[in-house]
């Protein structure tokens, strides 16, 4: 079957919301074929520990459950060593170490995630450290990723890069070179959204941030979690961890999950 990437711009119509379908592999056939654009996902029970080979066990997540539903975006917070980045890991797939006990499910649409073989193809997980070439600019970024990711025609493509750069607002910066300790560039809120562009270039339904307000001054971090409202907004299912959010951030959050030592 075809990925994402091949139907994104043969696409000719998009259902809102998502059916509840029994089968998981008509739900990869769907998201694959894009007929729904809506991702929800909710977890039972999520239990991580470590499995040394002497000593006790330490447990990393304790029996933590939770959902999410298309066009939520959701903030999970807590104090450092809290499991916060732990369970994004483990939501987004990521979590592959084979020194790990794990339990717990992951329900996609209702579907196991396990049982889910496109889940990469529409999930897109964004790393707290912006990993970009300091030389490129914003714009070439982005093509570079769009040229990686996506196939189809090259016109296609940049039309995607120009959707990305109007919807993060990156117009203004669009051909600034991204910039790092010795070669001047972007503001780090121009750097933070280029970096959720590139991985947002093959449309995912389901987008993950590893705590995307670190090094960022209040009033950008802000910004930020206004521009990841805005995709929210649009249908996606976006997750994130945080630190320290400033007080007008929790009017921006449809939800907000606490955890502390695992829990």
């Amino acid at each position: 079957g075809n990925t994402p990437k091949d139907n994104y711009f043969s696409r000719k119509t998009m259902s809102k919301g998502y059916s509840q379908v029994d089968d998981a592999n008509l739900i990869d056939t769907h998201i694959s074929n894009r007929q729904h654009t809506q991702v929800q996902i909710s977890w039972k029970n999520i239990r991580i520990a470590t499995n040394p080979k002497k000593g006790s066990s330490k447990v990393i997540l304790n029996s933590v459950s939770g959902s999410v539903m298309p066009g939520q975006f959701l903030s999970i917070l807590g104090a450092s060593g809290a499991g916060k980045t732990t369970l994004l890991n483990f939501l987004s797939g990521r979590l592959i170490s084979k020194n790990l006990q794990k339990g717990g499910e992951i329900l996609i649409n209702g579907q196991s995630k396990d049982k889910l073989k496109k889940f990469q193809s529409f999930a897109a997980y964004v790393q707290q450290d912006d990993i970009m070439f300091q030389t490129l600019s914003v714009r070439e970024c982005l093509e570079f990723s769009a040229k990686l990711k996506l196939n189809g025609p090259h016109e296609d493509k940049m039309r995607r890069v120009d959707e990305i750069i109007d919807e993060l607002r990156l117009n203004k910066c669009q051909n600034t070179k991204i910039g790092g300790p010795l070669v001047k560039g972007v503001s780090g809120g121009e750097r933070k959204r280029t970096s959720i562009g590139v991985e947002l270039i093959t449309d995912p339904y389901l987008v993950f941030l590893d705590e995307p307000t670190t090094g960022l001054d209040s009033f950008t971090a802000t910004s930020v979690m206004e521009t990841l409202k805005e995709l929210a907004g649009k249908g996606k299912t976006i997750i994130q961890t945080i630190h320290q959010p400033n007080s007008d951030m929790f009017e921006i959050f449809d939800r907000l999950m606490l955890m502390a030592k695992g829990e």
